[in-house]
């Protein structure tokens, strides 16, 4: 069923897209691994009388060993799937984002809603398009600094066209700018 879905161009771009989101927030190799220090804080304590009781794992320094297995796992897996997702769908190039200037405080991004943060840094996949959106805000204009390196639609759907650097500049319907955010192409 998920393969039938995948035929769906629109289906594959929005799935591409948010599972870059999801790379880029959730499973962010400094999240992940907060989250994983946070639970071995909560258990460590008792994994002496642990071992003692079940005898596995054999000792404290394997279960060591098995943490540090983990951390190397939480680090590496967003820049992994990022790589199987492009020989998957024979992708070319990612594009990084930079939010470089926010006056809003909510953004939705590859159809995630999240708060905004100056300086908040993804990467995201070149040939497929992404769309940006700012929630509860009428009449939003978006342009590129550089037609040639990023388009946007109306409906605030970037298209990267080639290689290069570009403001994307979203404005109200008054010119009051809401949001900067600076792409980065590379093919």
């Amino acid at each position: 069923m998920f393969t039938s879905l995948l035929t769906n161009e629109e289906f594959k771009h929005q799935f591409i897209q948010r599972f870059a989101h999801q790379l880029n927030t959730t499973f962010k190799s400094n999240h992940a691994s907060e989250l994983l220090s946070s639970m071995i804080a909560t258990i460590e304590r008792d994994m002496h009388s642990h071992i003692n009781r079940w005898e596995e794992p054999i000792n404290y320094n394997q279960w060591e060993h098995h943490i540090q297995q983990l951390q190397e796992f939480v680090t590496n897996r967003p820049t992994h799937l990022r790589e199987y997702i492009q020989s998957h769908f024979q992708l070319h190039g990612f594009v990084e984002i930079n939010i470089a200037k926010a006056t809003t405080e909510q953004i939705t991004m590859a159809s995630y809603d999240f708060e905004v943060e100056e300086g908040w840094t993804g990467k995201y996949f070149n040939d497929v398009p992404l769309t940006i959106d700012i929630p509860n805000a009428s009449d939003i204009n978006a342009s590129s600094t550089d037609e040639s390196v990023v388009s946007v639609d109306n409906n605030h759907q970037l298209v990267f066209v080639g290689s290069g650097e570009s403001t994307i500049i979203f404005s109200d319907d008054l010119g009051n700018h809401l949001l900067s955010i600076i792409v980065k192409v590379h093919s």
